[in-house]
Formats: structure tokens, sequence, C-alpha cells
């Protein structure tokens, strides 16, 4: 078999490589951001429920509060405050 056989296999397989890095690498891009977006919820809600302590508004610290705080930021907190003034819960 000539030489430049095996460069082109390898050219291929490199080629290969590289699409499917590119194919699994933008969903783990967006599970990555999802994962530090929740991470900060939860930051977000623990600093909200040291400072809403002081005046009496705290909300529960858990996953889906996270995701929402994390997800909408400010407007995702302000969502959860109504949804508890609503409900008085």
């Amino acid at each position: 078999m000539p030489p430049y056989v095996d460069y082109f296999i390898y050219a291929f397989l490199i080629l290969l490589a590289f699409c499917v890095l590119r194919i699994f690498l933008t969903p783990m891009k967006f599970a990555l951001k999802a994962a530090l977006n929740t991470i900060l919820g939860f930051i977000g809600l623990i600093v909200f429920n040291v400072v809403g302590d002081l005046i009496g508004v705290t909300l529960g610290i858990n996953f889906i509060n996270a995701i929402l705080v994390g997800f909408l930021g400010v407007p995702g907190l302000i969502i959860l405050l109504f949804i508890r003034l609503i409900l008085h819960i």
C-alpha cells in the first residue's frame, strides 16, 4: 500500500475526531453553564436569606428555587417573592 494512503486515513480520522468533539462540546457547554447558574442561584438565595432575615423576608433554599434564580436572575427572585406573597407561605 502506498504511504500516502496512510496519510489520508490519518487525516480522515483526525477530521472525524474533530467532528465528534464538536458535536459533543456544544451540549457540554450548555450543561456547564446551567450548573454554574444553579450554583450562583444557590449563592444568591443564601445572600438574600441573610439580608432578608433582617427584615423578616426569607425564601426556601432548594434546587428548584436555585434553578429559577440562576437562570432568570433578579426577576426570578422577584417571581419567588410574589409567589410567596400570593400564597402566604
